[in-house]
C-alpha cells in the first residue's frame, strides 16, 4: 500500500476508534455496549427483519422510488419463510 494511502487508513482508524466495537458482536458485551450507545440490537433474524417494514424504512424506500410498501412487505414475508 502506498504511504499516502496508509496515512489515510491510519487517520480513519484513529478517527473512528471511539465509535467502533472490536469485540465479539455475539457476546453479552456487545448487547451492553449497544444499549449504552442507544443502538438497535435485534436478538434474532425474525426480529431484525421487522426493520424491512418499519415506518421509517418504508418511507425512505418509497421516497426514492426504490421499493413500495407492498414490495417491502413481500420481501419481509419471503425472508421470514426462509428462516
Amino acid at each position: 500500500m502506498a504511504p499516502k494511502a496508509l496515512a489515510v487508513v491510519r487517520d480513519i482508524v484513529k478517527e473512528t476508534r471511539r465509535i467502533r466495537f472490536e469485540g465479539n458482536n455475539y457476546s453479552a458485551d456487545w448487547h451492553k455496549e449497544a444499549a449504552k450507545r442507544g443502538l438497535p440490537n435485534a436478538k434474532n433474524t425474525p426480529e431484525a427483519l421487522e426493520t424491512f417494514i418499519s415506518k421509517d424504512v418504508v418511507s425512505l424506500y418509497e421516497r426514492y422510488k426504490v421499493l413500495s410498501k407492498e414490495e417491502l412487505e413481500a420481501k419481509h414475508e419471503i425472508k421470514l419463510e426462509a428462516t
